[in-house]
């Protein structure tokens, strides 16, 4: 019952714009016809008008004669050049002196007419604007004409010029209305005729449509009560199959979004609740005296460092949204990345110490300068070697490299042995939230936010981030930074 009522409603509305379009249509016909007609011809008189001018401005120019006498001279060729440039068979052009002589014409005998005073006024005015008018012209025609004027002017110098003549491109001021009426007729015949022919076809359209709009009609309501595993099928979409394409697609990207958020969830649960028990397993013994007051110390270590884990948890989606939200600000300044990426290597000395791990630190020269903001690029740095650090294994190989390979760029990268990503993976590592082993689980803290942070810092610097890897082998992550035109002031 919903299907047919659907069904009529979409008739009846349909009925009724085509008849509203049709009516609007054929009113705004019969004005923009005018106007179009206008334009065309316009358009045509324009560039006639260009093409003639630039011929005789150039034999002007070649033979250093005045007009007149140019015009004199090669009147046969001028004259066969005018009858070359008309459009209709009913234009007229033809060339008046300063006076408003007729000198040549395409219709013989009007040479030697002499315009009026008002006449050639109005025509040097408007021949000024460039605008096409039109004019009456009784010495010469029998009805009112549509004029294009071009003056005509020699050139002495860059600043002096003298108007020498002036062409006239006529044509009948009639074609217009006519061209008008006959295509309305013939618009409005062909207008009737498709009408009918789409009425028809229209009940074989709309019956067709039903089955994929009530298609798209239930997934809308699954994905209405959150269940995004519906999906159309695209083979009974019809014509709507592109639109059905495009809703499984956001489906899919919204189950994507669903899973990325329930594994932000329990990646914070568990990375909040481990530091939370602990703190509160120590606390409640030392209330209960069971921890003896020559102990609390150290257990106090213990709870102030859980504590500053939970701060860096904190801070970091805090950075994260910041980065999000395009809030972070960047202070560029020129330092050695060399440097920096030394003394970020060695805060890892202890952890890399207790697995054995061969590090390796390779510079092609002892300082290497860019122009970045060196707290973020430290933060990258950071990140890259604490995720190396995780996934080397014990007695593994860990090496940091930094090179140039060209004048305006460095190259940072950090090189691990291990069991590597798999190519289905790489295109995610740099996703917010997501971490590449959770069913080996190798990666027992953290929340995946690491290379998103380190991508959204080197994007902000308009630099590139990538990863090369083999599984089973290595992981080596790069990025780029351009070097420094200025190297900064030396510390005394």
């Amino acid at each position: 019952m919903r299907g047919r009522v659907l069904f009529f409603k979409y008739i009846a509305s349909f009925l009724a714009v085509m008849l509203v379009s049709f009516l609007l249509l054929s009113g705004y016909l019969a004005l923009y016809t005018a106007g179009y007609f206008s334009r065309q011809t316009e358009r045509g008189i324009n560039l006639s008008a260009r093409a003639l001018a630039e011929s005789i401005s150039a034999g002007m120019e070649l033979s250093r004669q005045d007009f007149e006498g140019l015009i004199e001279e090669h009147r046969a060729l001028f004259v066969r050049q005018l009858n070359a440039l008309r459009t209709e068979e009913e234009s007229v052009f033809f060339i008046t002196n300063n006076a408003g002589r007729v000198l040549i014409s395409t219709d013989e005998t009007q040479v030697g007419t002499l315009l009026s005073s008002e006449e050639m006024e109005s025509a040097i005015a408007h021949g000024k604007t460039g605008e096409t008018f039109v004019a009456e012209f009784p010495g010469l025609f029998s009805s009112p004409r549509r004029c294009r004027v071009v003056l005509m002017e020699k050139t002495y110098s860059e600043t002096s010029k003298q108007r020498v003549g002036a062409v006239f491109l006529t044509f009948p001021a009639s074609t217009l209305n006519d061209f008008s009426k006959n295509l309305l007729i013939s618009f409005f015949l062909a207008a009737l005729f498709l009408l009918c022919v789409v009425l028809m076809l229209f009940f074989w359209i709309a019956r067709k449509l039903m089955i994929p709009l009530e298609l798209l009609n239930d997934a809308a309501k699954a994905y209405a009560r959150g269940d995004f595993s519906w999906r159309i099928p695209e083979e009974e979409s019809g014509e709507l199959r592109p639109l059905s394409r495009a809703l499984n697609q956001m489906a899919s990207l919204a189950q994507e979004h669903e899973k990325t958020r329930q594994m932000f969830i329990s990646n914070i649960s568990h990375d909040l609740r481990t530091p939370l028990t602990t703190i509160s397993g120590f606390v409640q013994n030392m209330k209960a005296g069971a921890i003896p007051p020559e102990s609390q110390d150290r257990y106090f270590t213990i709870i102030l460092d859980e504590v500053n884990r939970l701060s860096r948890l904190v801070q970091t989606l805090l950075e994260t949204s910041r980065m999000s939200e395009g809030e972070r600000e960047y202070h560029m300044a020129p330092f050695d990345l060399c440097e920096l990426g030394r003394i970020t290597l060695l805060s890892f000395e202890n952890r890399l110490e207790k697995k054995r791990v061969d590090v390796s630190f390779l510079a092609e020269k002892d300082a290497m300068y860019v122009t970045a903001d060196r707290d973020a690029i430290a933060q990258v740095i950071y990140n890259l070697i604490d995720n190396a650090a995780k996934f080397t294994p014990t007695q593994g190989t860990l090496s940091v490299r930094v090179q140039s390979p060209g004048k305006d760029k460095v190259i940072f990268s950090v090189k691990n042995t291990g069991s590597g990503i798999s190519k289905d993976e790489i295109s995610h590592l740099f996703d917010r939230f997501y971490k590449a082993d959770t069913s080996r689980g190798l990666d027992k803290t953290g929340m995946g936010l690491g290379l998103f942070i380190a991508r959204s810092i080197i994007q902000a610097h308009g630099e590139e981030i990538w990863v090369e890897s083999v599984e089973g082998k290595y992981t080596e992550f790069f990025f780029s930074l351009p070097t420094a035109s200025v190297l900064p002031p030396q510390q005394p």
